[in-house]
C-alpha cells in the first residue's frame, strides 16, 4: 500500500488560470508539487485523499473533493465521515456543515 501525504498553499491571484489551471494541468515551472504527486499517484493508484481545505470566500475549514473519486462509495463516505468527525473533535477550527457542493463519482 502507499501513502502520501502533500500539502500545499497554492494562492494564485493572476490571470492565468487560477487555482484550478495549478491541479487541472500541472507543469514543472508552475506547481512541481502538484505536478510530481498527480504523476506518482498515476503510477500507484490512490485510494482516498482528503483535502482540507480553507477558503477566502467561505471562513470556514473543512474537507472538499473526496466525492468526486471514482471509486467513490458507501466505505469510502463512511471512512469520509468518520475522519471528519474525529477532526472536528480534536480541532476546534475544522466543521463539517459548511463545504463546497459535492461533486458525483468520477468528476
Amino acid at each position: 500500500a502507499c501513502c502520501c501525504c502533500f500539502c500545499a498553499h497554492i494562492d494564485d491571484d493572476d490571470d492565468d488560470g487560477g487555482d484550478n489551471a495549478t491541479y487541472d494541468a500541472p507543469t514543472l515551472e508552475r506547481s512541481p508539487e502538484v505536478y510530481h504527486l498527480l504523476r506518482h499517484m498515476d503510477r500507484t493508484g490512490c485510494d482516498a485523499f482528503l483535502d482540507v481545505h480553507g477558503d477566502e470566500e467561505l471562513p470556514f475549514n473543512f474537507l472538499a473533493g473526496s466525492q468526486g473519486m471514482s471509486v467513490w462509495g458507501k466505505r469510502l463516505e463512511s471512512l469520509h465521515g468518520a475522519f471528519l468527525a474525529s477532526y472536528e473533535r480534536a480541532n476546534a477550527d475544522v466543521q463539517g456543515k459548511v463545504s463546497y457542493e459535492p461533486d458525483e463519482a468520477g468528476e
